[in-house]
């Protein structure tokens, strides 16, 4: 059976539903299904044991923060198959972000880190590059593994509070009639919150004067904390990219992404 014959044999739909591929998602592949009037967004995907991915915690993070409104509903989920509403919106992109932006999500950030996410797993982004470390040979790295190694070690993990996204790249943020909301749960957990603060900063190349409006928008944080989650954050993107490239054939956007968190690690002097 097709993927998309999986997706219409669902019993979800109230007549032979209209299934378009979404471009984009380099964990998995997803779709717009159109049921009459209403649109939704399906994705498949299998657990990920070298990236840490599992469905199920997934689809819990998915209905925490679904029902906090900062991400769309959760419809279905199981096999690997998740639907969730669609938003007929735009994504953010990073050479494209204005100041609203940052307080939109700021204030975003705000509300998911009020939820408690008991039963999901602790989420650090130094621990999670550590483990990336672990698995890649030397032959793979462009530093050598004891100075990323050392570096890694030195920082904390932060104390795992709350709900957190973990992997807020600009094209998981959708805007739309002014609502911002934010999808691709694959990576959260609980965590602290300047694991997101430090990822928005690193992920959209923030500059100090933008640094400081998502900041002074947000609230308290620990700096100290927030700082070592940015160098952590940048590492384990890099180290993410070559994980993913040992372990698929699609390539896509890859290579270029990979030179991307290259440039990062150089400008965090590694």
């Amino acid at each position: 059976m097709s993927e998309i014959e999986m997706l219409e044999a669902l019993p979800l739909w109230s007549a032979p539903p209209r299934i378009a591929p979404i471009t984009g998602g380099r964990t998995n592949r997803n779709f717009a299904v159109h049921d009459g009037e209403r649109s939704y967004f399906a994705r498949i995907g299998e657990d990920l044991p070298h990236h840490r991915i599992d469905r199920q915690i997934e689809r819990h993070a998915v209905t925490l923060a679904a029902a906090a409104e900062i991400t769309p509903p959760l419809v279905y989920a199981r096999d690997g198959l998740l639907v969730t509403g669609f938003i007929d919106g735009t994504t953010l992109h990073k050479h494209q972000i204005e100041d609203r932006h940052l307080v939109a999500i700021a204030a975003l950030l705000r509300r998911l880190h009020q939820i408690p996410a008991e039963g999901l797993p602790a989420f650090s982004p130094r621990d999670a590059a550590l483990l990336y470390l672990d698995m890649l040979p030397d032959s793979c790295l462009a530093i050598e593994r004891r100075h990323l190694a050392t570096r890694l070690s030195a920082m904390p993990a932060g104390e795992p509070l709350c709900l957190v996204h973990a992997d807020l790249i600009p094209e998981n943020f959708i805007e739309s009639a002014g609502v911002l909301q934010v999808v691709d749960w694959e990576y959260a957990g609980r965590g602290a919150p300047e694991t997101d603060l430090a990822s928005v900063i690193a992920n959209f190349d923030l500059d100090e004067r933008r640094t400081s409006t998502l900041l002074d928008a947000y609230g308290s944080y620990s700096l100290g904390l927030l700082a070592a989650m940015r160098e952590a954050q940048i590492i384990r993107e890099y180290l993410w990219c070559l994980v993913q490239a040992r372990h698929t054939d699609e390539l896509g956007d890859l290579i270029e992404y990979t030179s991307l968190c290259r440039q990062r690690l150089l400008e965090i002097g590694l």
